[in-house]
């Protein structure tokens, strides 16, 4: 039996991971009715089956952890002092986590502002694009969506990792303290090594426009002959 740790005719124990159903198999949730090759299909009465099939007892629930509800059904947020999945309305409109009268985590095209824990649109090109959360006193963006990154300086998100202050959504505009500009690709490159296919970026702050060689060292070096920074 798959995932049986021990069995007298029908399975009685299961592996480290993995915990017995009603149908004598085992998978990856309790409460479980029915399994199929370790996967819950079924959980038993009041128990609902989501998406990472697993059982939990909130209603309209797609997601759980250790018995906790992380994610409910579109148009749903949990709210996790009653522990149920709500109906997405008024001030928890794409609010997608809450807690008492405060929203905590918000629908994937908003943002949590922390100052009054509602959630506001971050799909316009301005401070907050592609936010996910700003300060305590909402005025700057404090954490980006996922493969976004934050601007040390400016609170920006772009697609560039360390950045200081980003240009757009894609490019950096200044690079972090041992980051190289590649003023073509828009992206930050480490400069504290030496790279021998690359070593122009050594110490170097900022490329040509072709991204082929440097243009600027960082204080206290200048560029050689051969186009290093020393």
């Amino acid at each position: 039996m798959k995932y049986c740790e021990s069995a007298e005719g029908k399975c009685n124990k299961c592996i480290s991971g993995f915990e017995l159903g009603r149908d004598n198999k085992c998978s990856t949730s309790t409460n479980c009715a029915e399994s199929d090759k370790g996967l819950c299909q079924t959980c038993i009465d009041n128990y609902y089956i989501g998406l990472d099939f697993k059982c939990t007892s909130v209603k309209h629930c797609i997601k759980s952890y250790e018995y906790e509800c992380i994610e409910c059904e579109e148009k749903f947020y949990y709210n996790r002092d009653n522990k149920t999945c709500f109906t997405a309305e008024g001030k928890y409109k794409n609010c997608q986590y809450g807690v008492n009268e405060f929203c905590l985590r918000c629908n994937d095209d908003f943002y949590l502002n922390r100052k009054d824990h509602l959630c506001y649109s971050n799909q316009e090109k301005n401070d907050f694009y592609k936010c996910a959360m700003t300060d305590i006193p909402g005025e700057k963006c404090f954490v980006c969506k996922e493969d976004y990154y934050l601007g040390i300086k400016d609170f920006k998100c772009s697609k560039a990792e360390d950045c200081d202050i980003t240009e757009d959504e894609n490019r950096c505009a200044e690079c972090r303290e041992n980051y190289c500009l590649n003023v073509k690709t828009g992206l930050c490159v480490f400069n504290y090594e030496i790279d021998e296919e690359n070593k122009f970026y050594y110490k170097c702050k900022k490329t040509n426009e072709e991204g082929t060689q440097c243009e600027t060292c960082i204080e206290g070096y200048t560029l050689d002959k051969t186009g290093i920074c020393v």
